[in-house]
């Protein structure tokens, strides 16, 4: 690969997402993009990377071209010297190279088990460990890579680091990675664009709003970006029935999640419990804030529904969206409260009953529709598409 072959990769990428092609045209960042493309070009082992990782996860590979190009289009607005956005550039790039050492069955099955998140979790430390090897890359650039996937609130990985532990070009990537997960994989195959994002935006930053959360969702808005309807309106109807259905176990989800959360202050406290209080915490912020199973919300979508109320149905679709990251979410949590009674001794009675709360949910998830299918084929954290329904 060449400088020439990735600023065709970006264009290719451009017209399978005609709606970020129009952001980027609107933006004028063709020629900043073009520029930083020629910094790789001068660094080979960067090159040689990024072919291996077009070449053997191509999912991934598009995934770090989103991240690379909007973490451009932010960096750009951001104060300093334009270093900034060369490193950040190249640190979505390499960001997810630690996944070409990862088998393809933890990969696929990375939400299964306990055991293979943790072997995911480990891949921005690989990747900033392979990054080592090439001497012209900038610490910076092995900075952003090794937290992408660190969140302010210290419930991301590998190291849980919590606000300003983070450094700026991990906080741009951060948000990024966000972004892209929605766009890329929540919304697969349907007709939607940056602007549809934003609820989800607002579900997931509640807790951990920054500078860079900010300018994202600026940049959104600036580029004139509008929401689009996913659903037909006569898909609507089996669509709520389906989302109320989800949102009852997930009510009785949230229940087990409270009832847990004082448990983990009296097992033996490590770096995986630590995480599991602090993501319970957020997922009960996360879920009170949004308003997502919040008794007249469900209620409005009755009525929606039994009425054929065609005025709420862009609601019920962003409601529906709200449902299916919180999901993820939820999945995030089970798998860690697994991994944290994996740990402890058993006999104690506390750790029994986090024990029995942890097949509770795993009986619960399997209540929810497509819960036999692989829940995050090729998306970072564990999208699941909850309401897929046939758009055409």
């Amino acid at each position: 690969m060449n400088a020439q072959e990735l600023v065709n990769e970006f264009r290719t990428f451009f017209e399978a997402h005609p709606d970020l092609g129009r952001m980027h045209s609107d933006l004028n960042v063709e020629r900043l993009l073009i520029a930083k493309c020629n910094t790789v070009d001068a660094i080979p082992g960067m090159l040689e990377q990024l072919a291996r990782l077009r070449e053997e996860r191509r999912s991934v590979f598009q995934d770090a071209l989103f991240c690379a190009w909007f973490g451009l289009t932010m960096s750009r607005r951001l104060p300093g010297d334009a270093s900034l956005q060369k490193v950040v550039f190249q640190a979505a790039l390499m960001q997810d190279i630690g996944l070409l050492n990862i088998s393809e069955e933890v990969l696929e099955n990375r939400n299964r088990n306990a055991a293979n998140r943790t072997v995911y979790e480990r891949h921005p430390a690989v990747a900033d460990l392979s990054l080592r090897q090439i001497k012209q890359i900038s610490p910076k650039v092995r900075d952003g890579v090794r937290e992408h996937h660190e969140t302010l609130d210290g419930t991301g990985y590998p190291g849980g680091l919590v606000g300003d532990q983070i450094s700026p070009v991990g906080r741009i990537l951060g948000v990024c990675n966000e972004l892209c997960g929605f766009r890329l994989h929540n919304f697969s195959g349907k007709p939607a664009t940056l602007a549809n994002c934003l609820p989800l935006c607002r579900l997931n930053y509640s807790q951990n709003y920054s500078r860079e959360c900010t300018l994202a969702l600026d940049l959104i808005r600036d580029s004139g970006a509008q929401a689009k309807r996913l659903l037909n309106d006569d898909k609507v109807p089996v669509y709520i029935e389906q989302m109320l259905a989800v949102a009852e176990v997930m009510g009785n989800w949230l229940g087990l999640i409270r009832t847990c959360t004082p448990l983990l202050g009296k097992t033996q406290l490590s770096r995986m419990t630590l995480r599991t209080r602090l993501l319970a915490t957020r997922l009960i912020l996360n879920t009170e804030s949004s308003g997502a199973l919040a008794e007249p919300m469900l209620r409005w979508a009755e009525f929606v529904h039994d009425q054929r109320a065609t005025e709420g149905y862009a609601e019920m679709e962003e409601l529906g969206a709200m449902l299916d990251e919180l999901r993820t979410q939820y999945n995030r949590f089970r798998l860690y409260l697994q991994g944290h009674v994996g740990e402890q001794e058993a006999g104690n009675e506390e750790v029994e009953k986090l024990r029995e709360i942890v097949e509770e949910m795993s009986e619960l998830n399997n209540r929810l529709p497509d819960s036999e299918a692989p829940p995050d084929a090729g998306k970072d954290d564990g999208d699941e598409i909850l309401l897929e329904i046939d758009l055409d």
